[in-house]
């Protein structure tokens, strides 16, 4: 889904056309590009979008992951809330096994907890109250029991892919626009650190 403005005027149009652009933000397409007709000469500007900018480092992380193969595992594929069926007893059921095979654990564990994160930018643009403290759970009850803190210098490239599916305007169109911008704060942030920091979760909501 795209969206094209079109202004005719004789005054100064750059504030309208910068508030036009955001009005269009997170529309299904990730780059934006202005075309101004003046004395009868066209000027072009393009912009590369955030998920252009995303995959330029990703790519770079692609290297920095090979060192990691011996993390080779068992996963689920698909391990959200809702492919987790808890029973009166407290006891659970693991659904949707079919999705993965082979992975790295980073994997499950960013697609769940970035569930938390989705909903927790539902109230403000951090994570607060309840899914704050989902989210730190889930991540101290992990490491406990599997002392798997190598995951964290792992992760961030894992979150990404997750983060970028359900930040997408085509498979969830429900999202409020400042959900989207806080998923992408997060993603751009995430990429920058060398071992991912989930106790200062928040400190990647920033920007």
């Amino acid at each position: 889904m795209c969206g094209i403005i079109g202004i005719t005027s004789n005054k100064p149009v750059s504030s309208a056309i910068i508030n036009s652009l955001k009005k269009l933000e997170y529309r299904g397409y990730d780059s934006a590009g202005i075309a101004t007709l003046t004395g009868g000469f066209i000027n072009e500007i393009k912009s590369e979008g955030r998920v252009d900018n995303l995959e330029k480092s990703l790519i770079s992380w692609r290297w920095k992951l090979k060192k990691y193969a011996h993390r080779l595992c068992v996963v689920h594929g698909d391990f959200h809330p809702w492919n987790v069926l808890v029973t009166k007893n407290n006891d659970f059921w693991v659904l949707d096994r079919s999705r993965g095979e082979w992975g790295d654990a980073a994997d499950d564990v960013s697609t769940m907890t970035c569930n938390y994160i989705l909903y927790g930018l539902y109230d403000k643009p951090e994570i607060a109250g309840p899914f704050e403290k989902m989210y730190l759970t889930f991540f101290e009850e992990y490491l406990y029991h599997t002392n798997d803190n190598e995951m964290l210098e792992v992760i961030a490239p894992f979150y990404v892919f997750r983060a970028l599916v359900i930040a997408s305007p085509k498979w969830y169109p429900n999202h409020p626009e400042e959900v989207r911008a806080g998923l992408f704060r997060f993603m751009e942030n995430i990429l920058k650190d060398e071992k991912f920091d989930y106790k200062n979760i928040n400190k990647y909501m920033q920007g």
